[in-house]
């Protein structure tokens, strides 16, 4: 029952994602107007990709404020799960262009296994060993005083 509503809501789409809170939500609200029983979010994520094969998960959003999505899949046009979703991500979508729902380039990702962290200037790699060397030049005073006493 849970395979084919998955089957008949979504479709494989390259270039567009889906935040994975959304797919479930919507999968909790099937099993709540269906009575059935739902499995857990690590439950739906392993059903979802046995449906869906090749599905990638990706973390979108600004630091901080990153939800992870689906990549690859995309509400069918034909499900009465398409009206009024906002986070559906396109290739190509501008937010200039269309305000009212909430896009995000997804050509901008960077590619796994990336970094994501920004290199340290090395001003600051200055400072640190600056704050070590100080911390050792200080260590072997502290230690005298506190065996004095």
């Amino acid at each position: 029952m849970q395979i084919q509503w998955l089957i008949n809501n979504y479709e494989p789409a390259d270039g567009t994602s889906l935040p994975r809170c959304t797919l479930y939500s919507h999968y909790i609200k099937h099993c709540n107007e269906n009575k059935l029983e739902p499995v857990n979010a690590a439950s739906f994520g392993k059903l979802i990709r046995s449906v869906f094969h090749g599905l990638r998960t990706r973390r979108l959003g600004t630091r901080g404020n990153s939800k992870y999505h689906y990549y690859g899949i995309r509400i069918k046009p034909d499900s009465p799960l398409n009206r009024g979703v906002p986070g559906v991500m396109t290739v190509g979508d501008d937010y200039a262009r269309n305000p009212l729902m909430t896009t995000h380039s997804v050509s901008q990702i960077p590619p796994r296994g990336s970094s994501r962290r920004s290199n340290l200037g090395s001003s600051s790699m200055v400072t640190r060993r600056s704050a070590a060397a100080a911390m050792d030049a200080n260590a072997p005073m502290n230690q005298s005083s506190n065996s004095s006493s």
